[in-house]
């Protein structure tokens, strides 16, 4: 049984990456067409919030813990970790490619966002631990990654002297499907495949500890021997031999005395 939730495990990674591929390719053509990557974001998680609020609402309010302010504090600064800041990361370097003649500069933004993405992979092992009910988790994460991107990209379209109308309108074309794609498929779908992936490994990986584990030796009777059970015989026989002698040891001056008696008699 473990056996098949490890294979699963290698089944939804593969989905996983299939998908972020998709991803790649879709946000990319959105930000060669204009797109302010910023305001890409804010859509994407708003999506992602409207596809996974229900569901973690509809099935997790009834055997949700109660949260914590610290719990909730935690919960933020992960979304801003693994979601506002990495994700925006990631997108202003897919601008820095090779073609663009600043490679540098988008190697290390790509590197960056890869840091913050994995140290926030290796957070929600533990967030889990803490709070199991991994839908509501991701979908408070959107949520709160949401209004951190809404500020984010407020600020960076007014500071940028942008048009704001222009920079904020979603038309037909690759951007709608870009945000489509990457709030419904990538963090929503991927989300929940993503949780699942970390309990198949945790189950995994305490599996494969287990089979590590050697087995107690089993208990054996010690065999006895035809020896041995002569000696205890003999042993025995010897104690009750030396009893009995030892009872007419003590017989024999009570049978003197009183024939001494009788005789006196």
């Amino acid at each position: 049984m473990a056996t098949d939730a490890g294979k699963k495990a290698y089944v939804v990674a593969m989905v996983i990456q299939v998908i972020y591929t998709g991803m790649y390719v879709v946000s990319k053509a959105a930000f060669d067409g204009g797109m302010n990557t910023f305001v890409f974001i804010f859509y994407r998680q708003a999506a992602a919030t409207l596809l996974l609020l229900p569901l973690a609402i509809l099935l997790e309010r009834r055997n949700a813990p109660p949260m914590s302010l610290w719990l909730f504090t935690k919960i933020f600064m992960y979304a801003l970790l693994g979601n506002t800041v990495s994700m925006n990361l990631h997108n202003i370097s897919l601008k820095y490619t090779s073609a663009t003649g600043e490679w540098m500069k988008g190697t290390f933004l790509m590197l960056l966002a890869n840091v913050t993405w994995s140290l926030w992979i290796v957070l929600q092992a533990r967030l889990l631990k803490e709070y199991p009910n991994k839908l509501l988790a991701t979908a408070l994460q959107c949520l709160l990654s949401t209004v951190q991107s809404l500020a984010l990209a407020a600020a960076v379209t007014a500071g940028g002297g942008e048009d704001m109308s222009a920079a904020w309108t979603l038309r037909l074309d690759v951007g709608l499907v870009a945000v489509a794609y990457s709030g419904f498929v990538v963090t929503g779908l991927g989300s929940v495949l993503g949780g699942a992936l970390l309990v198949a490994g945790l189950y995994s990986v305490l599996w494969g500890k287990s089979k590590e584990q050697p087995a107690p030796p089993p208990l054996s009777a010690a065999p006895v021997s035809a020896t041995t059970m002569k000696q205890g015989c003999d042993g025995s026989n010897a104690r009750t031999g030396a009893m009995n002698k030892e009872d007419d040891d003590e017989v024999k001056p009570e049978e003197e005395r009183r024939t001494k008696l009788d005789s006196q008699v």
